[in-house]
């Protein structure tokens, strides 16, 4: 039984092959008919459109990988039906469940490892191939990777909203900071001309703070900095991957958090 399930799986392997090759072939042969003009017309350096092509390669296969999956389960058990082999297995009291094991194992195990790689590896080279069409190719600004004006942060007692995000410098500018009581009215608002982040914390400088009572202001206090221990990161500020269909499972978990903490209860 052994010998029969290394033959059926070898065949259904080699068949498997094929079809993720041709996939992926015909799928890098498409998008390259498709954007090698751009890339030409943006004087792009031959490495850089092969690398481009090369980090491509995970994505594509995790897209082509199921449909593959399919065709090579119909195309061997075709096969293994027009040679007969099955009607001999069948004739030696062999079950069909029995013939089938081995493809529905390798499948498993298929599955398992594409849902690896969707988590792991296919978000990781999304970036890359952003960075090198943007950047290297397209020769666009690195700012592209960052969320630039209209800033909204919320955490639980506090929200910041800032005019510009400088990346180069790592600073806000034009920054408003309304912090809440239990009851979610506001008992300090904060003005800053811009913060910087210094990997722990932001520190607002140029800040007038007022103190709030019933929505009035009841003090107002100028000072030259201010630390604030906000939860708003500079990976926050990244637009790049955003797409929740290059997300994982795990991403799409944290990100949605994260609208449910930044948007307000509907």
């Amino acid at each position: 039984m052994r010998i029969l399930s290394n033959y059926i799986a070898s065949t259904y392997l080699k068949i498997l092959g094929l079809c993720i090759g041709a996939g992926i072939s015909i799928y890098l042969v498409i998008d390259f008919l498709e954007k090698i003009g751009r890339f030409t017309r943006s004087h792009a350096e031959l490495k850089h459109i092969a690398l481009f092509f090369l980090y491509e390669i995970p994505e594509i296969g995790a897209q082509v990988t199921p449909l593959a999956v399919l065709m090579s389960t119909l195309l061997t058990l075709g096969g293994l039906s027009r040679s007969s082999e099955i009607t001999a297995m069948r004739g030696c009291g062999i079950s069909l469940k029995r013939i089938t094991a081995p493809i529905l194992a390798i499948a498993l195990f298929i599955s398992i490892a594409t849902l690896f790689a969707n988590e792991v590896l296919t978000p990781a080279c999304y970036a890359r191939t952003q960075y090198i069409q943007q950047i290297l190719i397209e020769k666009k600004s690195p700012n592209t990777f960052f969320r630039l004006q209209n800033i909204w942060y919320r955490e639980e007692s506090s929200i910041l909203q800032a005019k510009l995000f400088d990346p180069n410098t790592r600073t806000l500018r034009g920054i408003t900071l309304w912090q809440m009581g239990s009851n979610m009215q506001p008992v300090r608002r904060i003005e800053a001309v811009q913060g910087t982040f210094d990997e722990k914390r932001w520190i607002l400088k140029d800040v007038v703070v007022r103190e709030l009572l019933n929505g009035n202001v009841v003090r107002t206090d100028k000072v030259n900095e201010l630390p604030e221990l906000l939860g708003l990161r500079l990976a926050d500020l990244k637009v790049l991957q955003k797409g929740a269909d290059n997300m994982g499972i795990l991403a799409l978990r944290d990100y949605c958090d994260k609208l449910q903490t930044i948007l307000p209860a509907m």
